[in-house]
């Protein structure tokens, strides 16, 4: 199961028995959205026996839902205890992963509570099956990710801004109206329409990476509505778009460094001595910006070797050992797996399609959140400038250059970044995996902070997000708190 990284006024409404929560605007009537909170859905079996599928109706613009609606699929898989507690809606991160298969998987990330929920999945609005957003096409998706992103000429600066201004503007012209409606606070919304179409007066919600984003979006749009969430590996939803990828490049360096020490602790073939593997490593990247490596009809270039390396950070151990398999053999000329690497990674067939909107959703949801994005010049020089003080500089040069796309999005929320409050008394277990790469530590005991009922529960391990990675420690405190609402004591450490 992948998780991928890298958001008023209360009215009443007796007449729909759940009432219209906070968060809704003054200018919104009550008639504007009834239809949309008092709608049944309609369940059909798909996918496999146990698993099934509805719509649901939402506004595309939450300011003017009498412009017309969009539609979300949802998957279920009912409860089997007879004492189930109620349904519990999961989202997998991106943005842009399809969340709505991950119903099935309840049993992966839940254990023993699965059974005793409804596991709600769900295509978030422009993902998916949920009109989804087309900004890129393959051919320009092939493009972004072999880009040169760390500039060394007027000439390659010149290719990856020109590059950058066709992501935004193809976003508005393939999608021009959904462009400026895939925000994470109107993704928000529609989870409180669900919840009401779902029969819950109170949303039961676990989000992982960007997932958890959007819970605490819901948190603080809707505290009253909140039930038993837990956000793994989190967001900083204060941070913008700058902020975001120059966190990333920290938490992969620090990752890179993990692995590094790991393998030559157990014998490693890239090198013998963590300085070596470290040297080994940025030559391989260096050279690769000059002399690329033919593999086939393809060529394994300098930031594709550096996609295929961080897509394999995102699992511990287990990734670790084909990623010291991926640099040794392009290290000998053989670069391959480091290309089959980054198609695993970024979805890429056989034929040069992708598997999904993944990409298109990515970049319009966080160019959307992420507020004003300074221009090619200065972000240059934040990268370099940080890339100085990093182990890998090239990771930390092309993950901050990537936000430059955002730089040319025609316009961004007012409501995002921002930080966030939700309820007082009802706690929201954050979680926070020591050496994430993708969503760092930080940002989980930031996000805590900022919420006024935040827990902050640690794991002392590797890779993105901690649930389902063996800990029996996680596992059993996560189940506490989905069983009884009792959350553990903030600051706690699962070793």
């Amino acid at each position: 199961m992948k998780r991928l990284v890298f958001p008023l006024v209360a009215l009443a409404a007796a007449s729909l028995g759940l009432g219209l929560p906070q968060g809704m605007g003054a200018a919104i009537a009550v008639s504007d959205l009834d239809s949309y909170y008092s709608q049944t859905l309609t369940w059909t079996s798909c996918d496999s026996g146990y698993v099934e599928c509805a719509r649901l109706r939402v506004p595309l613009n939450y300011d003017r839902p009498q412009i017309g609606d969009i539609s979300l699929l949802v998957e279920r898989v009912r409860a089997t205890s007879p004492e189930r507690i109620g349904a519990l809606v999961v989202n997998p991160g991106g943005p842009g992963v399809a969340g709505a298969g991950y119903a099935k998987y309840g049993s992966y990330f839940l254990g023993r509570v699965a059974p005793k929920f409804d596991v709600i999945g769900f295509d978030p609005r422009g993902v998916g099956q949920s009109a989804p957003i087309k900004c890129m096409s393959n051919k320009l998706t092939d493009a972004f990710f072999g880009a040169d992103a760390s500039p060394d000429t007027n000439a390659e600066m010149s290719a990856f801004e020109n590059l950058s201004t066709r992501v935004a503007e193809s976003c508005v012209r393939n999608s021009p109206n959904l462009f400026a409606h895939v925000g994470t606070y109107d993704g928000a919304r529609d989870l409180d329409v669900l919840r009401a179409a779902l029969g819950e007066r109170n949303l039961n919600f676990m989000g992982f990476s960007y997932g958890t984003r959007l819970g605490a979006a819901y948190a603080d749009l809707f505290p009253d509505r909140v039930g038993r969430m837990i956000l793994d590996g989190a967001v900083n939803p204060a941070n913008t778009a700058t902020q975001l990828v120059s966190g990333q490049a920290r938490g992969f360096n620090d990752a890179l460094r993990q692995f590094v020490s790991h393998c030559v602790t157990q014998g490693c073939t890239v090198g013998t001595t963590q300085r070596q593997v470290i040297r080994r490593i940025n030559v391989l990247l260096d050279s690769l910006d000059s002399e690329p490596i033919n593999v086939g009809r393809r060529t394994l270039t300098q930031p594709l070797a550096l996609n295929g390396i961080l897509g394999r950070l995102y699992s511990n151990e287990y990734s670790w050992t084909a990623l010291e398999a991926d640099i040794t053999a392009a290290l000998r000329g053989n670069g391959k797996p480091l290309l089959d690497a980054v198609d695993s990674f970024t979805g890429r067939r056989g034929d040069g399609s992708y598997s999904s909107n993944l990409w298109s959703a990515l970049n319009a949801v966080s160019c959307w959140d992420g507020g004003a994005t300074p221009g090619p010049k200065e972000l240059l020089r934040t990268a370099r400038a940080q890339s100085v003080a990093s182990v890998f500089p090239e990771v930390t040069l092309q993950l901050i250059m990537s936000a430059l796309p955002c730089h040319y999005w025609p316009r961004t929320d007012d409501e995002s970044p921002k930080t966030v409050g939700g309820p007082f008394g009802r706690s929201i277990l954050v979680i926070g995996t020591r050496h994430d790469p993708a969503t760092p530590w930080m940002w989980a005991k930031e996000l805590a902070a900022q919420l006024h009922s935040g827990v902050l529960l640690t794991w002392e391990g590797d890779g993105h997000t901690a649930t389902g990675r063996g800990s029996v420690c996680i596992r059993r405190l996560e189940s506490r708190f989905l069983l009884t609402g009792i959350a553990p004591q903030s600051g706690t450490v699962c070793k």
